[in-house]
């Protein structure tokens, strides 16, 4: 059986979207106010993984790019 009205029923009222900025109160996130503050020890095992990383990087950065 097929309704006479082919378009879809009423659909729920989307819940309304928290800015940025009420998510950061909401959490309580605080800006950066320094790169250092984003610095930490023995992200990298070696220097060879670091240099791998952003050899990497490089490398996808180029070809999104070109």
């Amino acid at each position: 059986m097929s309704s006479p009205d082919p378009r879809p029923g009423p659909w729920p009222a989307a819940a309304p979207r928290e800015s940025l900025e009420e998510q950061a109160r909401r959490k309580r996130v605080k800006p950066v106010s320094s790169v250092h503050e984003l610095a930490r020890e023995g992200i990298w095992e070696s220097d060879e993984e670091l240099d791998a990383f952003v050899e990497d990087y490089r490398a996808r950065r180029h070809a999104e790019l070109s």
